[in-house]
């Protein structure tokens, strides 16, 4: 083309080596044989194939070669709390969460910029997780990338009955699960009447939880297993509830279920 001209290509190469670019000019026709000069300025960058390391804040580019190309990202965290992953690419992604030993903790979860290229994990500060990222199959020869943003999350919570963190009527009380965490967290109400209580759970989670209504010697006179299949929910207890003290225990089913929930207890008569 006459004038300034810019051209992308990507090539896939093989081991450590050495290769070389070769830039020629054609001219099919040219004025009275007029002379001219070309200026050529050449920048590469490598989107290697190998697992990388990536931290909260950072953005890192890859090319995607093949619609079945995998790509690991290995992650430290920084805080404890929400880790946001971005993958904005259009057409979508699978997003696969990973513990320190690369076992699964959430699989192929679809993240598209068409519905919401964000997906929320949570995580222990210290403990080291893998992003793995694959796509559909037939989004090949792109160049896409994924974000990491760790936000710190502080919960007051007790992992012992004896220090039970007492949740007043109506109010509530946050409860925070990070992948393998298998301490239960305590939570205490007090019934000064006759009562029926219940309460209404809502949050960002992932997996089955095991809630336990114990009483005032924390023995179980309730045993529930649930599983969120939206943000909220509610817990209905059946028949009074005679004055006295309650406990409520919270436990992950499995190493698979976490996230941030918020409890907020009520009375009725």
């Amino acid at each position: 083309n006459v004038g300034d001209s810019n051209i992308t290509k990507y090539v896939a190469l093989g081991s450590k080596n050495t290769y070389y670019l070769r830039l020629e000019t054609n001219s099919f026709y040219t004025p009275n044989n007029e002379q001219f000069t070309d200026s050529i300025t050449v920048s590469y960058r490598f989107f290697p194939r190998a697992e990388r390391t990536i931290k909260s804040g950072q953005t890192i580019k890859y090319y995607r070669n093949q619609g079945s190309d995998i790509y690991t990202f290995k992650y430290k965290a920084e805080a404890t709390g929400k880790v946001t992953v971005s993958l904005p690419y259009k057409w979508g992604s699978y997003l696969t969460f990973k513990n320190q030993k690369k076992s699964d903790i959430l699989t192929e979860q679809w993240v598209s910029s068409i519905y919401s290229y964000k997906y929320n994990v949570y995580v222990k500060k210290g403990a080291v997780y893998y992003f793995v990222t694959k796509s559909n199959g037939i989004n090949a020869n792109t160049l896409q990338s994924i974000s990491i943003k760790n936000t710190a999350v502080k919960v007051k919570m007790a992992t012992n009955r004896k220090k039970a963190i007492t949740i007043k009527n109506k109010k509530s009380a946050k409860c925070l699960i990070t992948p393998g965490d298998k301490s239960a967290k305590w939570y205490k109400i007090s019934l000064k009447k006759n009562r029926h209580p219940y309460f209404d759970l809502s949050g960002d989670v992932t997996g089955v939880w095991k809630l336990q209504i114990c009483n005032k010697k924390g023995k179980a006179i309730k045993n529930m297993t649930f599983r969120w299949y939206g943000s909220k929910s509610k817990i209905t207890t059946w028949g009074g509830w005679k004055k006295g003290t309650y406990y409520f225990k919270v436990t992950p089913a499995d190493s698979k279920s976490y996230g941030l929930a918020t409890f907020k207890y009520k009375q009725a008569k």
